[in-house]
């Protein structure tokens, strides 16, 4: 006896490709459609939802924007054998190499939508009456993201400040535990964002983060007033 498979999808084309497996082929399959998209859906989006098997979300603010709620709200999550507290912050943080003594670090790709600039004016003006800390701004920059990183840089340079916010750029996989092991602050200020993991990777991490309320931060950050 054939045993009934699952048939993951997260996008139109793979709903479709779900629909005619399963009607026009035959095949023994539940179709499942994961929904992390904070937008509303085109009603032909809506009309392939309405016929999967089961819908998933991993927010609560994701789940909204579906015609009719969940079957199952499961969040994102990260793998604590690669994020884990240091045993001692200060070590891992010299372990960098980098000016100060404590790195407030933001990851992900340099773009106008993550906010980096945000993070940037705030260092700008801080920084200087406050020694102790270095900006770590870790991601890569897109040739059409260029003039907007330059743009930075410029108010960077201008403020004197070249040695204490740095731009690494895009690192290794690999490379990424130990970074966030050193930051005291992880920073994840998207003006807009579909889930954002770089919170709970920097809590996994040992590190107080600092978000704005896109995604799935609102549901995962408790603010502190």
């Amino acid at each position: 006896m054939e045993k009934t498979r699952i048939f993951f999808t997260r996008r139109n084309d793979e709903m479709i490709q779900g629909l005619i497996a399963k009607y026009i082929f035959g095949s023994k399959i539940k179709i499942i459609f994961l929904s992390t998209a904070q937008r509303n859906h085109t009603k032909f989006t809506k009309w392939l939802i309405s016929k999967m098997d089961s819908v998933i979300s991993t927010s609560k603010k994701a789940a909204s924007y579906l015609a009719k709620e969940p079957d199952k709200i499961i969040p994102h999550g990260v793998d604590l054998k690669r994020f884990s507290a240091p045993i001692n912050k200060k070590e891992s943080w010299d372990k960098l190499n980098f000016p100060g003594t404590l790195g407030i670090g933001i990851f992900g790709r340099v773009r106008y939508s993550k906010g980096i600039d945000i993070l940037v004016d705030a260092a700008i003006n801080i920084l200087p009456n406050n020694p102790s800390a270095t900006v770590i701004i870790c991601g890569e920059t897109q040739i059409e993201d260029q003039p907007y990183k330059n743009k930075m840089f410029s108010k960077i340079k201008n403020a004197n400040l070249e040695d204490r916010i740095i731009f690494l750029g895009k690192k290794t996989f690999e490379e990424l535990p130990n970074l966030f092991q050193g930051m005291t602050v992880v920073a994840a200020l998207s003006r807009n964002e579909g889930y954002g993991l770089t919170p709970l990777e920097g809590m996994a991490s040992g590190a107080a983060v600092l978000t704005s309320s896109e995604g799935v931060w609102d549901e995962i950050i408790r603010r502190w007033n």
